[in-house]
């Protein structure tokens, strides 16, 4: 907001410009500093309500967003299951077991086994990985 002369007025000023430059032709009594104060303090609280509004939608359109995509990843990657799994003959028993194997391995939850967690695979099939393996 520009005041004049190109002056910048902060937002937490209107309600005092707005009580100063009152151009009523009526004399009317002027506000109390404390009725000054408890517009300044109402308008203030307004401001950081709809701020806070924002940011509570901001966060719940990107949370959105971010479960639609994950659901069309799980919706892909289904999709290619049932191309492998009809291609190659496999049971749908079958995958629940892989399924299973694969997600006690995973320990923890990321979606892929990383290189501590074969080695615990490893481990529980009793094979000894090489060292060149391990890099």
């Amino acid at each position: 907001m520009e005041h004049e002369g190109g002056q910048v007025v902060s937002l937490y000023f209107v309600p005092f410009i707005l009580l100063a430059s009152n151009p009523s032709p009526s004399p009317s009594p002027s506000p109390s500093p404390s009725q000054v104060v408890s517009l300044y303090f109402v308008s203030f609280i307004l401001l950081a309500s709809l701020v806070m509004m924002s940011l509570f939608i901001g966060v719940i359109t990107t949370s959105m967003e971010s479960a639609a995509e994950m659901q069309r990843t799980e919706k892909e990657q289904g999709a290619q299951l049932a191309e492998l799994q009809s291609k190659y003959g496999v049971s749908n028993e079958r995958i629940a077991q892989y399924k299973t194997i694969f997600s006690f391995f995973d320990a923890d939850g990321g979606g892929s086994i990383d290189r501590d967690e074969f080695r615990f695979a490893m481990r529980c099939i009793d094979e000894e990985m090489t060292e060149v393996a391990q890099m």
